[in-house]
């Protein structure tokens, strides 16, 4: 057990994992040591040690909303760093750009898509087209969706083949422009946010941290299954 945690320790990607990992030696001896008495595992058991998972492996969270709604710039900011180009004509971004981000000690990684039709939006852009049936295939894949648009916009519809577990923020950007506070974005909206003057953007990354790992699972005594545990170690701890 002492080999398996040290070898998921080597390749553990979020700061968040050491902690837990090098204390789960004592967590199964202890287990162990209750023998008969030890409480079975539940299915709510199984659901926390795929969320610890994503310690290990980044999970994938993809910002998607219209064209213009300040994804880019939002990617910039999370990044610390221009990865996306940031413009004010609408439809720039052609292709998705991945970039990992650490956010309150979970590295995800962070996708920014090609802006997704409006409703009632018709794209006649062979490109465009392109672009967004490219955004549309790589949101199927995420494990939470941004969901960005500006208080000028409404908000996407997620796309067909994404899985219903799948969890969704939905966020108002451009929250520090006039018109914003009487939009209905505002009402509707999980979160208001400004890449450019970075209001809301620490309790951003709490949403997403916390939507993807909750502080309870960090919190949790009891011992973690982590992928990459050979069968005879469960047999022999469990």
């Amino acid at each position: 057990l002492e080999a398996a945690m040290l070898e998921a320790l080597a390749t553990a990607t979020s700061p968040r994992a050491i902690p837990l990992l090098l204390d789960q030696p004592r967590r199964w001896r202890e287990r162990h040591a209750l023998g008969a008495e030890a409480p079975a595992f539940s299915s709510l058991d199984e659901d926390r040690w795929q969320r610890l998972d994503r310690l290990l492996v980044p999970p994938r969270v993809c910002v998607v909303g219209p064209r213009n709604a300040g994804k880019s710039t939002l990617t910039n900011t999370l990044a610390g760093r221009g990865v996306s180009i940031v413009s004010s004509i609408a439809g720039t971004t052609r292709d998705f750009v991945g970039v990992p981000v650490e956010l309150e000690g979970l590295l995800v990684e962070w996708l920014d898509l090609p802006g997704f039709a409006a409703p009632g939006e018709s794209v006649d852009d062979p490109v465009e087209r392109a672009a967004v049936d490219i955004a549309g295939s790589e949101a199927t894949r995420a494990d939470l969706l941004v969901l960005l648009a500006a208080p000028d916009q409404s908000w996407v519809a997620a796309p067909d083949g994404l899985a219903a577990a799948t969890p969704q923020v939905r966020v108002m950007s451009k929250c520090d422009l006039d018109e914003a506070e009487s939009s209905p974005r505002a009402a509707e909206a999980d979160l208001a946010i400004s890449a450019a003057t970075e209001a809301g953007i620490v309790e951003l990354v709490a949403l997403v941290r916390n939507t993807l790992l909750p502080p309870e699972d960090l919190s949790h005594p009891g011992p973690w299954r982590w992928r990459g545990m050979a069968a005879r170690e469960i047999e022999s701890i469990a």
